[in-house]
Formats: structure tokens, sequence, C-alpha cells
């Protein structure tokens, strides 16, 4: 019985239902609360023969005292305006017959009066006086209530609206989480969780998020660990396949026996070199150096006369803390992806540097044949390679960007394919360096 009644209290859908009965009793009682108001415009408030009767029994009367105490056996406020302007009056809140406006008309010397309020007023006239009667109770009418409503209802109205967003906000608050968790795990943050607690449906869908974070976690771990392990034991052996492929005759063979082990060596490298800079024991090892040297170092290195680089800012430009040697591999994985992938005729391309308030930035673009947005999302995923870049002349097997990416994550920076427009208006990679960590 326990566990029903916690599983129906925790439940979102019970509280939804609850929060939607809550607001429709409020506003029915408060649709009942203007509806039960007396309305000062019934003239069965003002029954004439009897306020004629009292009228009499005022004239007879020749003191404010005794008039008062006559009016107070009544549920009635008497103001008596008399033709030497003179007033009597028993509530100083009736206001004067040229204050009000005439609302019906009952006989020769009786009439109702109406004032800004809405309030109602039978009147009395006579040669000597014009006697004002007003029900006791009809100045609280509907009329008054709407008067001061004008302020207490848009300052009700606007805390109520506030509290239903603030039980909306705490009810549906998770999704937002759940939406920004599930960008980050489904970009390979695969240990982030989301931070919430709570035994209502929505918590027990973060749970399983969790969960199923926890589980892709473990499972990718346990591929690389594996990857990593058959990359350990294959790096001997091709080593030794490499030395006596050396000591074969200098054949159109040998030759490409001797490309395609380079070739395994190499992937065996990068495969190790992402493990370490992926992994919780990053060896980096940082000497301060200038972007600036460093992308002219490279341009000499290359000769390319169609390589062009160009470094803005360069008087105000920090000197940073880098591993030189793994950002010099990324940057060249950049330039070389370039000149694989643009036609040797008309080949540019352009490295710009320039330095932000935070952070150093690198474009490097070229006008080659792009990336689609198909594959753009997956270019910096382990072997990933586009359809249509699988020619055996261009190499590689797809770990170059995932390596450059990780190199990029271990300086906490970034690597990014900005979008160009399309895709056959080259490739543009952006990588971005903290001037300070």
């Amino acid at each position: 019985m326990k566990g029903l009644f916690l599983a129906i209290w925790y439940s979102l859908t019970f509280r939804l239902i609850g929060l939607f009965i809550i607001l429709n009793t409020v506003g029915l009682g408060l649709y009942l609360a203007l509806s039960i108001v007396p309305n000062s415009e019934s003239l069965t408030s003002y029954p004439v023969p009897f306020l004629t009767y009292i009228k009499e029994q005022v004239m007879l009367l020749d003191d404010k005292e005794s008039i008062d105490q006559l009016m107070g056996d009544t549920l009635y406020d008497l103001r008596i305006e008399y033709a030497n302007h003179s007033v009597l009056q028993t509530d100083l809140t009736i206001p004067s017959l040229d204050n009000m406006s005439l609302s019906e008309h009952i006989s020769n010397s009786v009439d109702y009066y109406i004032d800004t309020n809405g309030a109602q007023y039978l009147v009395m006239h006579q040669d000597v006086a014009n006697f004002i009667f007003v029900y006791r109770y009809g100045r609280y009418s509907r009329a008054n209530i709407y008067q001061g409503l004008k302020v207490f209802i848009p300052i009700t109205a606007l805390l109520f609206i506030f509290s239903v967003y603030f039980v909306f906000f705490r009810f549906f608050r998770p999704l937002s989480w759940i939406r920004q968790s599930a960008t980050r795990i489904g970009s390979g943050e695969l240990g982030y969780r989301i931070p919430y607690q709570r035994n209502d449906e929505l918590g027990q869908l973060v749970d399983i998020i969790n969960q199923m974070a926890e589980d892709l976690e473990q499972l990718f771990d346990s591929k690389r660990h594996l990857l990593l392990a058959i990359s350990h034991e294959l790096r001997t052996p091709l080593t030794r396949m490499k030395l006596n492929i050396a000591l074969l005759d200098d054949n159109s063979a040998s030759k490409r026996l001797h490309r395609d082990v380079s070739d395994m060596i190499a992937i065996v490298g990068n495969i190790l070199e992402s493990e370490k800079l992926e992994g919780q024991h990053q060896a980096l090892i940082k000497t301060p150096v200038k972007l600036s040297d460093l992308l002219n170092e490279l341009k000499s290195q290359y000769e390319l006369p169609e390589l062009e680089v160009c470094s803005s800012n360069s008087e105000d430009e920090p000197t940073l803390l880098l591993d030189v040697t793994r950002i010099r591999l990324l940057i060249s994985n950049l330039i070389q992806n370039a000149i694989k992938y643009t036609d040797a005729k008309d080949r540019y391309i352009s490295i710009v540097h320039k330095v932000e308030k935070r952070n150093s930035i690198i474009d490097v673009k070229d006008n080659g044949k792009g990336i689609s947005k198909e594959h753009a999302r997956h270019i910096f995923s382990a072997f990933y390679r586009t359809e249509n870049a699988r020619e055996r002349e261009t190499g590689g097997v797809g770990l170059g960007l995932y390596l450059c990416r990780n190199i990029a994550l271990a300086h906490k920076g970034e690597l990014s394919l900005l979008d160009t427009g399309a895709s056959d208006k080259g490739s543009c990679f952006r990588l971005v360096l903290p001037n300070k960590e």
C-alpha cells in the first residue's frame, strides 16, 4: 500500500493533474466570489415607504445625536443638505449631491443617484432640504470592489503566473538537462553524468540515461583497450618485417612491401599516440613558443609557393606553453590533408593566425573538393573516411584528424571544421588554443 502511495505521489502525471485541479479551483473561487458580491444597483435595497417614514421622523428631531441614534437602528446612513447650504450627515464619506448623477427618476420627489464609484443613493427632495439615503453596505458593492481589483487583480495575476511558471519549471527542468547531456554524451563525453536526482518519471529517465552512458563508456573502453593491446603486440613484428624487407633486393615488389609495412607502423603509432592523449595519463612536454614562429618554420619546411601564412596581431602575440612536437604534427596533418585533396594545378592553401583576448586561432583553408555536411560530423572519429576519399593514392585509414583532435583537447583547445557554405568550396579547419591555462 505504501509503495502504491509513493508511486502515485511521485508520479509526474498525478502532479500535473493536481496542479490542473488547483488552477480550476482558484478560477472558480474567484468567479463565485465576484458573483455573490451585493449589487448596489438593486433597487430593493431602498424601500421607499420605510425611508419616507424615517425622513419624517428625522424632521421631528433637532439635534445630530438623536439623528445618529435613529439611523444607527437602521441599515442606512443619511446626508441632509439644507436649503441654507448647511449639511448634517451620519457618515462623512457620503458625497454631496453635486458629485452625483441622476440614475433613475422614481417620482416628483424621489430619485436614484449614482456616484463615480457606481454606488446608488436614494434622494428625497423637500423644499427645506434634500435627504440622501445610502444603504450602509451598498458602497461595498460590485462596482466598488472592481475599483479595488484594478490594482489587486494584476498583482495577484502576476504572482499566480510566476508561481505556476516556477512549478512547471521545477517539473520540467530535467528535460533541458537531459537534452544538454544527450548532446554531450553523443559528442563523445561518455564520462559525463546528469547531476540530478528525483523519484518521479523524469528522475527514472535520468537514471536510465546515466546508466546507458556508463555502459557505453565501459564498452568503448573495452574496445579501446583491445585495440591498444593489439597495437602493442603488432609493433614488434612489424618492425622486424621492415628490417627484413630492407635486406631484400631493391625491386618494385620490395618497395611495395616496404611502403605497406611503413603504413602499418604509422597506423599503430597513431593509435598508441591517440590513446596516450585521450587517456588520463597525458604526457605533454610543454615548452614556450610563439605560433607565428612555428608556422613560418612549417612553411619553409614544405616549400610550397601555393602555401600562404598570415599572422595578425604579431606585436601582441603571447608566448604559449605547448607540446611543440605534437602541435607541429597537428598542423602538418592539416596541411598534408589540404595537399592531398586539392588539385595541384590551381591549389591554394592559406594558414591564418590571429590572436584574440583569450585564445589564439589558426585557420587552415584550402580550395579543394571540400567535405559534405553528411560527413562533416564524423570526420574526427577514429577510422572514419568519406566514401569518395578511399582511393589508394590518398593513403591513411582515418586516424589523422582523430589524432589531431586529441592533440587539441590535450592542450585544452578545440579543433573544428568551419562551414564554408558549400561542399565544393574547399575546407577550413580551425584550431583554437587558450593563451593561458
